[in-house]
């Protein structure tokens, strides 16, 4: 069961996910969920990926195991 969870592609720490989507995964408002990301991406325990085109000013977090 626990090679399958490693294995499985859908797992939330390797999906890259916007702001919005975290607030609707953890249940936060959109300035509460924008705290919580800036103190994971600060401890090292989130990274945050910029989208390429400079227009877009979208952000992606991760979780780093």
């Amino acid at each position: 069961m626990t090679k399958k969870r490693q294995t499985d592609p859908r797992s939330v720490q390797g999906c890259w996910r916007s702001l919005g989507q975290l607030c609707e995964l953890w249940g936060l408002s959109r300035a509460r969920t924008r705290l919580v990301v800036d103190a994971l991406v600060r401890s090292g325990r989130m990274e945050v990926r910029q989208m390429d085109e400079p227009a877009d000013h979208r952000r992606l977090y991760r979780t780093i195991a």
